[in-house]
């Protein structure tokens, strides 16, 4: 049996050739003295390559096993496989998690990559001119951009930290949306709405609501009406801005911040022309147009908190890693719907015989249930006998075990991003 001397980066190994073919489609198994590693002075085969991760797979023609250390890198070793024509499956179960997990890893750093706006290129230098701002928002492509003038428009518009220009535009956004969010507030208090002028109660008299009466007889001070009218205008006239200068059209549609800011500023110009004609329904007496006008004018403009996100790193983050955590939340959700079932089904039945029981039937026993298994607990249906008394002990034991499974790993996940985040803008720096 003949014997093998390898050099591998300086380092000599010697075996028998038998033991190279056990594996004979390897690069190692195909040596023989015309390959152009053989060096005939020596009378050894140089390999120029990575002499730490070769030895454990020369252990692999003699054992049969292929392991590796946690310390060496998962790239590093798919180059060496490669390299030796071996493939990656041959790993050891025991070994697989550490070497797969830098996919994992890079994975993670393109998505927050893409999250926090800082480019792919940023982290594996595929393109360091690339505007990698525009990944944030799934509007990014180079090829598209026209000018330097719609590159630097969006960079202004889309990454705050571009300039110092762009991060006064986007505390201006910023302190806009918290007064915007302060005039749905105060819009609800009598302190700051003012009489109707020309005020007509005909059709309407039997209108006994408190909160209703006040929309109807008092309208919003001046003052709040011209700075919501403002707000509206300025976020308005932003989000065509960013979709003019933004170099896919198609991709501008498919971002999540694109379609809140959307969703926020084109329905109230309905709210705004159906306000027109607002004393006109109110003395039809059309009370359900009545309160969606009032519920649509207020929420979606509650809604452009969402916009925050867009400017605050920890919120796209919380969003990144809610969304890594789908499963477990919908394990969460199924879970409670089965608990919900069960034990509304218990305790009704537990109090069957009770007259006065608070459980009139099952579908009412469903809101005691969620509520004593979240351990919220208002006490507005309790149990009345002892049966049911147990039920409601084993409904909130199982809602503490229930609840207490999923919540500590979309925490996990949440800190896992925020970590990896504060490494990836340090890359993105250098």
């Amino acid at each position: 049996d003949q014997k093998m001397i390898l050099n591998v980066g300086g380092i000599r190994y010697m075996t028998y050739d038998s033991t190279l073919q056990c594996l004979p489609d390897t690069r190692l198994a195909k040596l023989t003295k015309k390959d152009p590693s053989y060096d005939p002075v020596h009378d050894e085969y140089f390999f120029d390559r990575n002499a730490a991760i070769f030895e454990h797979i020369l252990d692999f023609y003699r054992v049969g096993n292929l392991h590796f250390p946690s310390c060496l890198c998962g790239p590093s070793i798919q180059s060496e496989l490669k390299f030796w024509g071996l493939d990656e499956n041959n790993i050891s179960p025991c070994c697989w998690k550490s070497f797969s997990s830098y996919e994992d890893e890079k994975r993670t750093v393109l998505e927050l990559a893409k999250t926090l706006g800082l480019g792919e290129s940023a982290m594996f230098e595929i393109n360091t001119h690339e505007p990698s701002d525009a990944v944030s928002t799934n509007c990014s492509n180079t090829d598209d951009m026209k000018s330097s003038l719609q590159d630097r428009m969006w960079r202004f518009l889309e990454k705050p930290t571009s300039s110092t220009s762009a991060k006064v535009w986007s505390a201006i956004i910023f302190v806009m949306i918290l007064v915007s969010i302060g005039v749905v507030v105060l819009e609800t208090h009598p302190i700051f709405r003012v009489p109707k002028e020309g005020f007509n109660a005909t059709g309407s008299s039997n209108v006994t609501n408190a909160k209703v009466l006040m929309y109807r007889e008092t309208d919003l001070h001046p003052v709040l009406t011209i700075i919501d009218g403002v707000g509206t205008v300025v976020f308005t006239i932003e989000l065509i801005a960013r979709f003019i200068v933004c170099p896919s059209k198609i991709r501008f549609f498919k971002s999540f911040f694109n379609i809140i800011d959307i969703f926020c500023v084109v329905p109230l110009f309905a709210v705004y022309i159906i306000q027109l004609e607002v004393d006109n329904i109110w003395s039809s007496g059309e009370f359900f147009v009545i309160l969606a006008y009032l519920s649509l004018s207020s929420v979606l403009r509650v809604f452009r908190l969402l916009k925050l996100a867009r400017h605050y790193s920890g919120l796209r983050i919380l969003q990144l890693a809610v969304r890594s955590s789908l499963k477990e939340l919908a394990l969460l959700f199924l879970m409670i719907s089965m608990g919900m079932l069960i034990f509304s089904t218990l305790v009704y039945f537990a109090e069957f015989n009770e007259q006065l029981s608070d459980f009139r039937n099952i579908p009412i026993t469903f809101w005691w249930s969620i509520i004593t298994m979240t351990t919220v607990g208002y006490g507005d249906n309790v149990p009345s006998n002892g049966f049911g008394f147990i039920v409601g002990t084993m409904c909130a034991i199982s809602g503490i075990l229930i609840t207490g499974l999923p919540i500590p790993i979309i925490a996990s996940n949440f800190n896992y991003y925020y970590n990896h985040a504060r490494l990836t803008i340090k890359m993105a720096g250098k």
